[in-house]
C-alpha cells in the first residue's frame, strides 16, 4: 500500500476501501501543517479524520473505475465546505473506529464511533439549516452523496436508501427546472466534468436501488420509481431529462463511431468511445421494453414460460437490437484490444493502467452478455457464452486478488462503485458451466467484497441456494426444458437488505413458481453456507425475470418497464 496522497492529481491506482482494515498506522496522512490544519480543524484528531477519509476517497472509494469524483473533486472540494467536510471527517472516524488496528481496544473504538456520529449529525444539521440557492447545489449533490456512503460504510442500508431517495430528485430537478442551465453554470465555471461523475454515481446508485428494498416487495417501490412518477405527475418532460443526462453522460467531444479508430492510442480515447457505445446502445431501450407486454401471457406454468422465451427470441425488434448492439461493441473492442493486450504486457511497470483496463474489458463483456437477453431461451445460444463468463471470472478474480494484496485486506474491502460483486453473482446463476459458476462463488467467498448497499454474504447465500437448485432441476427433462425453467429464477432483498427473496420453479406434484425467504442478519451471523431459507407464498403478482442488467439512465425515465440491474418484466 502506497504512503502517499495526493490532494489534486488523479489516482495512480485502482482499489477500493477496507472496511475493517484501515491501516491508519501505516503514515498516510496529509503532510499539512498546523497553521494550515487550524483554518479547518478544530484539533488533531479531526484533521486525522479528514486524512483518514482523503485517503480512502483518492484510493478506494470509486472502486476500481477512472472516477474523477472520488480520486480528485471529493478531496479538494470537502476540506472547504463545512458541511461536506464535517460529512468527510465522519466517514474517516468511522473508518477509524471499524479498523482491526484500533489501538486503544472497545474504549477507542466507541470515541472513534461518538466521534463520527457527532460530525454526521453536525454535517445533516448544517445542511438542513442551509438556503437552497443555486450556490448550494453543489453543496447539496455531494453531501447527499457522503450521507449515503457513510450509511453504507457502516451498513445502515436503510438509511443509505432514504439518501438515495432525497438525493436523487436534487439531480433530476437541475435537469428539469425551467432555468436549469442558469442552475447548472452556476455550480462551477465549468461544471461539465463534475456533473458527469455525480450523474455516473446516482446512474449506479439506481441500479442498486432497483434490487434493494426499503420495504417489502408488495408494499414499497424502488426512489427511482418514486420519482418518476412525482415527475410525470409535475409534467416534466423525459425527453428534456434524458437530453440533459445525454449532454453529461456522453463524451464531451464529438465523436462519430462509425469512423471510429483501428486502435485507441489513450486510456482516455477508449474511455470516450465506451461512453458513447454505451449510450447507443441504451437509445434501444424504450423501443424494446414496449414491445415487451404484447409477448407475455402469465400463468406460472412451463408452458408459459416456453411461449415466453419462443415469442422473445423471434421477436424482429429483438433481433434488431442484438445485431445493431453486437455491431457496435465488435467496433469497440477491436479498437480497443491493441491498447489492453499492451498493459497486460506493462503490467509490473504500469499496473494502474493495466487495472483500469480490466475495468473497461469488464463493462464491455457485461454489456455484451446483456445484449444477449433476447436469445436468453436459447439453451445452445447460453451455453456459447461459457469463454465469456470464464473471461470475466478471470478478470473479477484478479481484479479482487491484486484489491486484497495491495490493501491488506483479509476481512474485506468497501468501495461505492465497484465492478466486481454483481458481475461474479450473475455468472454463479447464468453461466451452464457448473466449474465456471463454482468459481465465481470461489472468488466471491475468497475476496468478500461490500459495493454500496450490495453484499457479499447476501450475493453469496442466494448463489448457494441456487447451486441446490441446480441439482434438482438436472434430475428431469432434457437440457432445453432444464433451462426454460432455470429462466424463471429471480431475486430481491427486502427490508432494506436484510431479507431476500428468492423465486424458482419448483417440482412439487408439477413444476411451478415457488418463493423462499431468508433473514440476511441469519446469514451474516451463520455463515452462507447455512442460510435457513423459508418457503412462503407469492406475495405479489409482479414478476420479474432477470438477465443481465439493464442501463442505468433509462431507469430514470421510466422504471416502469426497465429494472437495472435485471431486465425487468412486470406481469400482472
Amino acid at each position: 500500500m502506497r504512503t502517499q496522497v495526493r490532494s489534486s492529481a488523479p489516482k495512480s491506482r485502482t482499489g477500493c476501501g477496507t472496511w475493517f482494515e484501515a491501516n491508519h498506522s501505516s503514515g498516510f496522512t496529509l503532510s499539512c501543517g498546523p497553521d494550515i490544519n487550524s483554518l479547518y480543524f478544530k484539533n488533531d484528531l479531526e484533521a486525522q479524520y479528514f486524512d483518514q477519509w482523503s485517503h480512502l476517497s483518492q484510493s478506494f472509494l470509486g472502486g476500481y473505475s477512472s472516477s474523477k469524483l472520488w480520486a480528485v473533486f471529493m478531496p479538494q472540494i470537502t476540506r472547504q465546505d463545512p458541511i461536506l467536510r464535517d460529512a468527510a471527517i465522519a466517514i474517516g472516524a468511522m473508518s477509524r473506529a471499524m479498523s482491526t488496528s484500533c489501538a486503544g481496544g472497545h474504549v477507542e473504538k466507541a470515541l472513534h464511533l461518538t466521534n463520527a456520529v457527532d460530525h454526521y449529525c453536525k454535517a445533516l444539521r448544517l445542511q438542513a439549516q442551509a438556503n437552497l440557492t443555486s450556490v448550494d447545489m453543489q453543496s447539496l449533490m455531494l453531501g447527499s452523496i457522503l450521507f449515503i456512503c457513510f450509511e453504507a460504510f457502516r451498513s445502515n442500508q436503510k438509511a443509505a436508501l432514504q439518501h438515495i431517495a432525497r438525493g436523487t430528485p436534487l439531480l433530476q430537478q437541475l435537469f428539469t427546472h425551467d432555468r436549469s442551465s442558469s442552475h447548472i453554470r452556476k455550480i462551477a465555471p465549468d461544471p461539465w466534468e463534475l456533473l458527469h461523475e455525480i450523474a455516473r454515481v446516482y446512474v449506479y446508485l439506481g441500479v442498486q436501488t432497483q434490487t434493494v428494498m426499503s420495504g417489502r416487495l408488495d408494499r414499497s417501490q424502488s426512489a427511482i420509481r418514486t420519482l418518476a412518477q412525482d415527475l410525470q405527475a409535475k409534467g416534466y418532460n423525459a425527453e428534456k431529462v434524458d437530453a440533459n443526462f445525454d449532454f453529461f453522460l456522453n463524451p464531451r467531444r464529438k465523436i462519430d463511431l462509425d469512423s471510429s479508430p483501428n486502435s485507441f492510442s489513450t486510456l482516455a480515447e477508449a474511455c470516450e468511445h465506451w461512453s458513447l457505445t454505451e449510450r447507443k446502445i441504451q437509445k434501444y431501450f424504450p423501443q424494446l421494453m414496449a414491445s415487451m407486454p404484447r409477448l407475455i401471457i402469465f400463468n406460472e406454468t412451463f408452458q408459459d414460460v416456453d411461449n415466453l422465451f419462443d415469442q422473445l427470441e423471434h421477436q424482429a425488434e429483438m433481433d434488431i437490437f442484438v445485431r445493431s448492439a453486437h455491431h457496435y461493441l465488435e467496433s469497440w473492442y477491436r479498437a480497443f484490444k491493441p491498447l489492453r493486450l499492451s498493459a497486460s504486457r506493462n503490467r509490473s511497470s504500469n499496473p494502474d493502467l493495466y487495472h483500469q483496463t480490466i475495468y473497461l474489458h469488464l463493462q464491455y463483456l457485461e454489456l455484451y452478455l446483456f445484449a444477449m437477453f433476447p436469445k436468453q431461451g436459447n439453451y445452445d445460444i447460453v451455453c456459447t457464452l461459457t469463454p465469456a463468463f470464464r473471461q470475466m471470472n478471470e478478470l473479477c478474480g484478479d481484479l479482487a486478488k491484486s484489491c486484497k494484496r495491495e490493501l491488506n485486506a483479509d476481512e474485506g474491502v468497501f468501495s461505492m462503485q465497484s465492478t466486481v460483486l454483481w458481475r461474479l453473482m450473475f455468472i454463479a446463476v447464468n453461466c451452464r458451466d457448473a466449474n465456471t459458476r463454482n468459481e465465481a462463488i470461489r472468488i466471491m467467498d475468497k475476496y468478500p467484497h461490500r459495493d454500496g448497499i450490495w453484499n457479499n454474504h447476501a450475493f453469496l447465500a442466494i448463489a448457494e441456494q441456487n447451486r441446490k437448485l441446480e441439482v434438482e432441476n438436472a434430475k428431469e427433462g432434457s437440457e432445453h426444458e432444464q433451462w426454460r425453467r432455470l429462466c424463471w429464477r429471480v431475486f430481491r432483498f427486502e427490508d432494506a437488505g436484510t431479507r431476500v427473496v428468492f423465486r424458482s420453479m419448483r417440482k412439487t406434484d408439477n413444476w411451478t413458481l415457488v418463493e423462499e425467504i431468508a433473514d440476511l442478519e441469519q446469514v451474516k451471523r451463520d455463515g452462507w453456507r447455512n442460510a435457513m431459507w423459508e418457503r412462503v407464498p407469492l406475495h405479489t403478482k409482479n414478476l420479474m425475470l432477470q438477465w443481465g442488467r439493464t442501463t442505468g439512465i433509462e431507469a430514470f425515465r421510466d422504471p416502469s418497464r426497465l429494472s437495472t440491474g435485471c431486465v425487468s418484466l412486470n406481469i400482472t
